[in-house]
């Protein structure tokens, strides 16, 4: 297994819409320490620095332009079930960093653990299990980041990129345990550079 190796300016995307962040800051714990008992719960108050503990929490969608949403790595797992996306994002200038999610085969349909449908930063992500995708850029998911993520395992791809979806960043991820590809670019446009194999 090779070493990848990028430069730092691909990395600015992170930064994007800093400037916009209000400065409220809420706090998530499953166990009822903090603010909100759920993620989507901080997002419906105007939470757009959202802060997410260790604990299992239930699906969420973030339609809100300009959020931040940290969680403590795999010990944060946000769970789909078998009726829809763990992590959906739908508005841009999202950062999703340090959550894990997974969904569950038996719902009739498959879902993603992580769905992206506008630009979004992922960053040190986990696809822990999913009946579909691991991660999948779709629609206006342009000029999304994804750095630093992994995929555990997924029944599809694990990750997509759209054919409509253009100019993504993907670098410098392990990508293991998929059904079909490791990486399914069909933009042509995206750059790709990880580290991809059957085991993590």
């Amino acid at each position: 297994m090779g070493q990848v190796l990028f430069a730092p300016e691909l990395f600015n995307p992170i930064l994007r819409g800093v400037g916009n962040w209000r400065t409220f800051a809420a706090v998530v714990d499953a166990s009822g320490h903090g603010d909100y008992t759920q993620v989507d719960q901080a997002i419906d108050a105007g939470a757009t620095v959202i802060f997410v503990k260790p604990g299992t929490y239930s699906k969420f969608t973030a339609d809100v332009a300009n959020l931040f949403i940290m969680g403590s790595g795999r010990g944060t797992l946000i769970s789909g079930g078998v009726a829809g996306h763990a992590v959906a994002v739908s508005a841009a200038d999202v950062t999703l960093m340090n959550l894990a999610a997974q969904t569950t085969a038996g719902g009739g349909q498959n879902y993603d653990a992580f769905n992206v449908s506008a630009r979004t930063n992922l960053i040190g992500c986990v696809a822990v299990n999913s009946d579909r995708y691991g991660f999948s850029f779709e629609g206006t998911g342009d000029d999304s980041l994804m750095v630093g993520c992994r995929v555990i395992a997924s029944d599809d791809d694990g990750v997509l990129i759209d054919l409509d979806c253009e100019n993504c960043i993907i670098a410098g991820n392990r990508i293991a345990g998929w059904n079909n590809e490791a990486i399914d670019d069909n933009s042509g446009t995206s750059v790709t550079a990880n580290l991809n194999d059957e085991t993590v």
